[in-house]
């Protein structure tokens, strides 16, 4: 598994590296919860009352709250007074005027784990996935997965795939994550590896393989029983994994 580094005080993010956060959601209690609502926006705010159960609105609250604290440590700023605008697919990013420094970022999250993901002026996505989850199979792997991929999972043992399954799955939505559009662009229309947590790769992009090896891609295990993928432009050269301590 990952192991998970308390940050310096004057952390800074160089161009060429990713940093990625862990932050698992039962690490704070309800008057810190209460605290990090107070943070979000009004419209983050009215967000988070909307959802139905109470779990799913404190992890709403603790994602949001922690991303705005790590953005205003990168820049110097007040996380109250940070400003998302949001693409045509819904992807948040920071107003021009507050982001001095072209931070790119990422939030994913799985039943108690919740990734926040930052890089300096590369796009990039990330994904994770609790291994426990019921979808490794062989009828959801011919729907979202290539045909490639689908023969690639057929062919492992049947102890391990779901492993194998889930190792194609965040690599995928981390891939489309990277690339901004949402599911407008096809999750067959590219193949991602299926080996070896360490061998994470990009194969091709609708059968080309040398606009792939413009991407890299990196799987890791933040927790046990889960699993993660982040993918990135190759200019970037390091992954640095931070514990959330506030």
């Amino acid at each position: 598994m990952t192991t998970w580094q308390l940050a310096p005080k004057d952390i800074s993010l160089q161009s060429n590296h990713i940093h990625i956060w862990y932050c698992p959601f039962d690490a704070f209690n309800e008057l810190t919860i209460q605290h990090f609502f107070e943070l979000l926006s009004a419209d983050e705010q009215q967000r988070a009352l909307r959802f139905r159960f109470d779990k799913d609105r404190q992890h709403n609250i603790i994602a949001r709250a922690n991303l705005r604290l790590l953005l205003a440590n990168y820049l110097s700023l007040a996380a109250k007074e940070l400003t998302f605008e949001y693409s045509d697919y819904d992807k948040p990013f920071l107003s021009e005027n507050q982001n001095t420094i072209g931070l790119t970022f990422n939030i994913t999250h799985a039943k108690n784990v919740c990734l926040l993901a930052f890089s300096a002026k590369h796009n990039f996505g990330i994904d994770v996935e609790s291994l426990s989850r019921e979808a490794a199979n062989e009828e959801i792997a011919r729907r979202f997965f290539a045909e490639e991929e689908v023969r690639a999972f057929l062919a492992l043992p049947k102890a391990e795939r779901t492993e194998g399954f889930f190792r194609a799955w965040t690599r995928k939505e981390a891939f489309i994550k990277a690339i901004g559009e949402g599911l407008s662009f096809p999750l067959e229309d590219f193949v991602v590896s299926l080996d070896d947590t360490h061998s994470a790769k990009l194969l091709s992009i609708k059968g080309d393989k040398q606009a792939a090896e413009n991407w890299q891609m990196h799987s890791f295990l933040p927790q046990e029983d889960y699993i993660a993928a982040v993918a990135y432009p190759d200019k970037i050269k390091q992954i640095h994994y931070w514990q959330v301590t506030f």
